[in-house]
Parts: structure tokens; sequence; C-alpha cells
């Protein structure tokens, strides 16, 4: 397979794969939360991204500048859908903190250390240890705050999931990629696979619990 195909089948396959989480959460969108609304929203901009990228690849031949933007967007849209779905961040408004504090971090890291154009991978590990932290923390809130609550039909609890799972695989993938493009150049294409399977995992995943979202929240409401 040409480089051009694999390319092709690569963005056909993400894109399809965030449509449709896309698509699952504007169809329950009447009856999800508001937290789940800005997962949503994130969605949408996801998409709107990726076709922004695609676009300044093949005009320009470069659009890392497409992902620095948004993975400032990105963070700020996860700490406001956790500012609204943890108790503690809500009370105290925590998540408009980080978010503020990681498009200030943001910014700073363009300006300063990583410019437009260039893969900001300082900012890329701080957003992804934010994430993470507070997906855990997340459920540690819920563990504290809801004895009976049965956490496997509790649509935030498997976004939480989702995102830990997806920031703790990427994070691999990083260090191996370094690895095989030192030991393994013409293997380099299977991290390339890789990343792109749990790219299309976790917004498959994302859709599906949009889509089973009415059940888990009327087995919660029991």
């Amino acid at each position: 397979m040409n480089s051009a195909a694999y390319y092709y089948i690569h963005l056909s396959l993400l894109l399809g794969s965030i449509l449709f989480s896309f698509s699952c959460g504007i169809y329950k969108f009447k009856i999800i939360d508001l937290p789940s609304r800005v997962f949503c929203l994130l969605l949408g901009l996801t998409l709107i991204s990726e076709l922004i990228a695609f676009t300044a690849a093949k005009k320009y031949g470069n659009n890392l500048s497409v992902y620095s933007v948004f993975s400032i967007v990105q963070l700020a849209l996860l700490a406001l859908y956790f500012n609204f779905s943890i108790d503690v961040f809500r009370k105290w408004n925590l998540g408009l903190y980080i978010g503020a504090t990681g498009v200030a971090a943001g910014i700073l890291n363009i300006v300063f250390l990583e410019p437009l154009g260039t893969f900001n991978t300082n900012f890329l590990f701080f957003e992804g240890l934010c994430i993470i932290a507070m997906a855990l923390f997340s459920f540690f809130r819920l563990l504290l705050m809801n004895d009976d609550l049965q956490l496997h039909k509790y649509p935030h609890f498997w976004f939480g999931v989702i995102l830990v799972l997806f920031w703790s695989i990427t994070f691999l993938n990083w260090g191996l990629y370094d690895y095989y493009s030192i030991k393994f150049k013409n293997e380099i294409w299977k991290i390339g696979t890789s990343i792109l399977a749990i790219n299309v995992f976790t917004y498959v995943a994302i859709g599906v619990n949009f889509l089973l979202y009415h059940k888990m929240k009327g087995a919660h409401a029991k």
C-alpha cells in the first residue's frame, strides 16, 4: 500500500469515528446533562479541527499550528467538563481555574518554547497529565460521595475511563515512537497504526457511551 492510500484510509477512519461520536452526542443532546453537552461540543470542535488540519496540510504542507491551537482549546473544554461533573470542582469553579491556567500555559509555550508550526510536545505532556489527574480525581469523588453508586452504570465514569486509557496509551506510543524512529525506521508505521487504533477506539467508545446514556442514567436514578 502506498503512503497516499495509507494516509487517506487513516484520515477516513479517524474522521468517521469522530463523526460517529459527535452524531451520537447530538442524537442524545436533549437528555444528556450539561457536562456531557460540553463533551459533545468538544467532539464537534475536534471534527472541525481535523478538517482544518487536513486543509492546512494540503495547502501549506504543515498542519502542526492547527494542532497546537486545538490542544489548548481541548484542555480548556475538558477542564470545563470536569468543572461541571465533579462536585468539588463545581462548588469552587476549580475547572475554570485549571482551564485558564492551561490556556495561559499553552500560549506561553507557543511564544517562548514551541512556536506555531512545530510539534508541541511540552504542552501535550502537560495536557495529558492534567486530564488524567482530573479524571482520577473524579473517580475518587464518585467513590467517596456515592456509596451505592453503580459505577459501570454512570456515564461520567465511562467518560473518565476513556480519557485515562486514551492519554495513558498515547504517552506510551510517544515513547515508542522515538525508539522505533531510531532502531526500526521501517517499522514506524506500526506506531502510526496503533495511534490510529486508539483514536478510533476512543471515539467509538464515547459514541457508544452517548447511545447508552439513557439506560445508564435511568439505572443510576433508581
